[in-house]
């Protein structure tokens, strides 16, 4: 096949790593939701102010804010927060799922291309 894109082989690929993903996300959120202390406690580093502005970031964009738990680092934060705020489970796992399905289908665009560069 011409195109790796249209492979479904490329697409089963995202879809797994998409929702691997989601899965670990619901990990950190679920840990949010049932034990921030402890987690300042274990990772003093992240800090409770640090997790006040980003509980800032849900009063005034809503869940829509977890489209950034598609970028490495920031899913740690983005993804506890929600749990320890109380955002919905439904919300974080449609937006989660949403920014993971973005992020791999963007390394899969780039992945294809270097792939059709080096076999020119």
């Amino acid at each position: 096949m011409d195109n790796a894109l249209l492979d479904p082989w490329t697409w089963l690929i995202v879809i797994l790593l998409t929702l691997s993903g989601t899965a670990f996300s619901l990990v950190k959120y679920t840990l949010g939701k049932n034990g921030i202390d402890a987690i300042l406690d274990r990772f003093p580093k992240l800090g409770r102010e640090r997790l006040e502005r980003v509980a800032g970031l849900y009063e005034r964009h809503g869940s829509v804010v977890l489209l950034f738990s598609g970028i490495p680092g920031l899913d740690t934060i983005v993804t506890t927060v929600a749990g320890a705020v109380g955002v919905n489970r439904t919300a974080v796992i449609f937006w989660v799922t949403i920014a993971k399905l973005i992020r791999f289908w963007l390394i899969a665009v780039v992945l294809t291309g270097a792939i059709g560069l080096i076999k020119r």
